[in-house]
């Protein structure tokens, strides 16, 4: 009975942790302030995407980032192509979403994406 017990924790708790990492983005690439920085001050080798709504990108923003609010990605995502051989940071307000259009920018087959460690109030 000990084993039985044992073998169902271990299993739920993998179960657990798996839908986790999807769910919390644990699986995808992000990246730090400091890591993006010299990046963005460079010849141009990233840029910064942010998914924020229309209205939070005027009230303040990071310079030079492009604006495509989540709501509108499916209809504009053809518009990042022209970035494709840069690295994509993707930003929002506090790094969840972020993630969720990491994943689906690596299935449109971006090859360089990562979502903004912790959004733009980190």
């Amino acid at each position: 009975m000990d084993l039985q017990f044992f073998m169902t924790v271990s299993g739920t708790l993998v179960i657990v942790y798996i839908a986790l990492r999807y769910y919390m983005g644990w699986d995808l690439p992000t990246i730090t302030n400091e890591q993006a920085s010299p990046l963005l001050k460079g010849k141009g080798s990233a840029i910064i995407l942010d998914i924020r709504s229309k209205e939070e990108y005027k009230a303040q923003r990071a310079k030079n980032a492009i604006n495509i609010p989540v709501k509108e990605l499916p209809q504009r995502i053809e518009e990042l192509r022209k970035y494709e051989d840069k690295l994509i940071i993707v930003m929002d307000q506090k790094g969840l979403g972020s993630k969720k259009v990491v994943r689906t920018l690596i299935k449109k087959d971006f090859p360089y994406v990562a979502s903004f460690h912790h959004g733009f109030y980190a």
